[in-house]
């Protein structure tokens, strides 16, 4: 990718805004996907639902560990998922020197954070569940609201050029505040 990352010239402050604008979209969908998961989770845990712990087999383990995989790998940016994407834009947005060092070392850091949390949450969730399946009647999963997520952010990596053009659109608009206002203000042209 040299110099360039989809597109735009590396530097400068539209630059960084418009690779933390495309990591905001993405860590919103992951996240989003994550919760949603969560709660259909909790909801076939029984009483082991407020624990990260072994307990028993949900009735749907199956479906909610593909989904889990699926989430967790995104929101973690895993390549060639959007996430692996916003954070090589993040990563070369990093003015040099000393805040270059800071930003790598937070951005890998927490990455590395979030894949050792989300692979011990799996391992406990699905890994190690207990044969027994857990009492009471299986909730239904918003698996609908959580494939969408999901394959918004597959799209997200299939379509990070254009993407990235609307971000750098956008971060062009935050880095000239004057067209905003005269634009709202209907004060084009006027001197």
């Amino acid at each position: 990718m040299g110099d360039r990352v989809l597109g735009s010239e590396r530097g400068g402050l539209n630059f960084l805004y418009a690779a933390a604008l495309f990591y905001v979209l993405h860590s919103t969908l992951a996240s989003a996907a994550l919760f949603l998961l969560t709660g259909a989770i909790a909801a076939q845990r029984g009483a082991a639902r407020d624990a990260l712990q072994r307990g028993p087999r949900m009735l749907q383990h199956g479906p909610l560990g593909v989904l889990f995989l699926l989430a967790a790998a995104a929101f973690v940016g895993i390549p060639p998922l959007s996430g692996f994407i916003a954070k090589i834009m993040l990563l070369q947005a990093a003015p040099a020197g000393v805040a270059r060092t800071a930003i790598w070392t937070v951005v890998l850091g927490a990455t590395l954070i979030a894949l050792l949390t989300l692979t011990r949450a799996g391992i406990a969730l699905f890994w190690s569940a207990r044969r027994a399946t857990a009492p009471g009647a299986a909730a239904p999963i918003p698996a609908a609201a959580i494939v969408v997520l999901l394959a918004a952010l597959g799209g997200m990596a299939a379509l990070a050029g254009p993407i990235k053009s609307m971000t750098d659109a956008v971060a062009a608009q935050l880095g000239a505040p004057r067209l905003t206002i005269d634009s709202v203000l209907g004060t084009q042209g006027r001197k």
